[in-house]
């Protein structure tokens, strides 16, 4: 009987598909082939290309900047097309025989700009940014597309000529598998040319990577029992395969961690993240949350053309997805792990895995009958998502984590017992500091009780307010960990009281996006607990002194967990030098920092270090 899986760990786990292949070459060839009449670009598909050098580099810097309880970074499985055609080879017999050149022998003659790929794929690897997955020889049938060319297909004639297989639009389901003799209907190849292909494949990986590929995914996930015969014989464990499409041609009664009769591994992905999508972030949160809540791990479906930037610039929006999403992951989920497919096959497999840090790491898995939450198409599941969160909302999702239900906590903002004077003493300081730079446009983090923004709005100041919870009327909802906002939006953004209710290793991330977003100035507020005198003195025409000084034997003590702060300048472990030079480490210069005088408050004025 079928089973689901069980997990004591928040895994996630990214599978992402044909890296390594070619499609259209470059924007040059794109509007040629335009031109010539077809219609390329009503599909995403035509804009696949070849992923370059500075495609990959500014993947691992996204990457880089996240980190899990391990403080290890996210890692793809990047599942790679290992080799493309000779097209001057190919030209040459008259398009009666297929010649190859694995990815350590470069790419065909017209194709530039991509001399440093392999370097920057073992970069990735050594940085444990990328782990290599065995994805397939070419990608495409290529018998069947030696025959059009022999039989003077014009659109062929005119790609090859381009060193372009096909325009994918117009052939992508006539070509685009790898163990498949005929399409329509489905007719395998016999299980020798299977073996064919998965030995030149698996000797080609070997010989760009340096070892022998234990992960597979089957080009559109079409494969049969003889492809899993031939996988194992050649050294292939863990098989991954989507869960989205209707009518898939693979072996799909199996569930996640199930082994087939040679003992081989299913991972099966059960969240899909096209970020070139408008919703991608918000629908792979609520499914990685939906399945972390059920104990299961999440496997992350990706492809590459969503990082590309050659022929149509997918990058830049779908990177900023990605960094967002991943902020949200860890904000909710401190306790996350990142794990490429082969640790997770490990774990599956012995119950214990190397982490890239040396440790080893175990995870208790069980089983029960309950429903699978990974196997029903993505469509169909998104809709039973929505009926799961009926009664909750996307910005909740996000839920910082000292955020109160929304009546409760609008009923602390509105109590008269919250506004102390001490508290409008500081009140009366973040709205001087704000007026005294003269800003244009203003983005509050963290409205409270309004008071501040209500105040700036009088006085003419263009302001937008920021807040997780809707109940408290904010301009915008939304997450300081991943503002919705372009770069460099706003003149100064102020973030009063709000950081200390995250985990401190969140801090940093978090001033990040505000330097993103700030086109010059910030401002914060956080509690200090430092032990003060105050020394306070008025006398007949002289100025009134005012003066807070340190005890001299202050002693920090740990903070009390169990409240709304996570952590609090003068406590154990966070010294207000800790946390200046933390935020000079995000490329801020500490114009002014004080504690107000009447209350523990104490505030930061701080300017980007690059602006000009």
């Amino acid at each position: 009987m079928n089973s689901t899986l069980y997990l004591d760990k928040k895994i996630i786990i990214f599978e992402s598909d044909d890296w390594g292949m070619l499609g259209i070459r470059d924007l040059e060839v794109f509007e040629r082939l335009k031109a010539k009449g077809y219609k390329l670009g009503q599909r995403n598909c035509d804009y696949y290309s070849l992923e370059l050098p500075e495609d990959l580099e500014a993947l691992y810097s996204v990457l880089n900047k996240h980190r899990d309880v391990f403080n290890l970074p996210p890692i793809f499985t990047c599942n790679f097309i290992v080799a493309n055609p000779d097209y001057e080879k190919i030209m040459k017999t008259g398009f009666r025989e297929f010649h190859i050149l694995d990815l350590s022998q470069g790419f065909p003659g017209l194709w530039k700009n991509r001399d440093q790929l392999i370097d920057k794929y073992r970069k990735g690897i050594e940085l444990g940014l990328i782990y290599p997955g065995y994805h397939g020889l070419c990608h495409f049938r290529y018998e069947a597309w030696l025959k059009a060319l022999q039989n003077g297909e014009l659109d062929l004639l005119d790609c090859i000529k381009e060193h372009v297989s096909y325009i994918p639009s117009l052939r992508r389901n006539d070509f685009n598998y790898e163990y498949l003799a005929n399409v329509n209907p489905i007719v395998f190849l016999p299980q020798g040319a299977q073996e064919e292909r998965v030995k030149k494949g698996v000797e080609a990986f070997e010989k760009i990577f340096g070892f022998q590929p234990v992960v597979t995914t089957a080009p559109r996930c079409a494969w049969n029992c003889d492809t899993e015969k031939v996988w194992h014989k050649y050294g292939i464990r863990y098989i991954g395969a989507g869960n989205r499409r209707i009518g898939t041609t693979s072996l799909s009664n199996y569930r996640l961690g199930e082994r087939n009769q040679w003992d081989m591994i299913y991972l099966i992905r059960n969240v899909n993240f096209e970020p070139i999508r408008n919703n991608a972030c918000q629908d792979a949160f609520t499914e990685i949350e939906f399945l972390f809540n059920a104990q299961q791990p999440a496997i992350l479906e990706t492809h590459s053309i969503n990082f590309f930037s050659s022929i149509k610039n997918f990058r830049k929006k779908s990177l900023e997805r990605l960094d967002q999403l991943l902020y949200l992951i860890e904000e909710k989920y401190p306790d996350v792990v990142y794990l490429n497919s082969q640790q997770f096959g490990e774990i599956l497999e012995k119950g214990f895995c190397q982490l890239k840090n040396g440790q080893r790491m175990e995870v208790k898995t069980y089983r029960t009958n309950l429903p699978y939450l990974g196997k029903f198409h993505f469509y169909k599941k998104k809709a039973a998502l929505k009926r799961h969160f009926s009664k909750k909302k996307w910005h909740d999702m996000f839920s910082d984590n000292y955020k109160l239900e929304g009546s409760e906590e609008q009923k602390i903002y509105s109590d008269i017992a919250y506004d102390t004077k001490e508290r409008f003493c500081s009140y009366w300081h973040q709205i001087n500091e704000v007026i005294s730079l003269n800003p244009e446009k203003v983005l509050e983090v963290g409205i409270g009780n309004g008071f501040v923004s209500r105040y700036l709005k009088d006085k003419g100041i263009n302001i937008l307010t920021l807040d997780i919870n809707s109940v408290l009327k904010p301009s915008v909802v939304g997450s300081v960990m991943a503002l919705p906002f372009t770069n460099e939006f706003f003149d100064v953004i102020t973030c009063y009281e709000v950081l200390e209710h995250l985990p401190y290793n969140n801090f940093s991330r978090a001033l990040e996006e505000i330097y993103r977003v700030s086109g010059k100035y910030a401002i914060l507020s956080l509690p200090d607990l430092t032990t003060y005198y105050r020394f306070h003195i008025e006398l007949p025409r002289i100025k009134p002194i005012k003066k807070l000084i340190p005890h001299p034997l202050h002693r920090p003590t740990p903070l009390k967990l169990g409240g709304q702060h996570y952590w609090e300048i003068g406590k154990s472990g966070y010294p207000f030098n800790k946390i200046k030079y933390d935020i000079e480490q995000v490329r801020f210069n500490v114009l002014k920092t004080y504690r107000v005088f009447e209350w523990f408050h104490r505030l930061f004025v701080i300017e980007k270090r690059n602006f000009d």
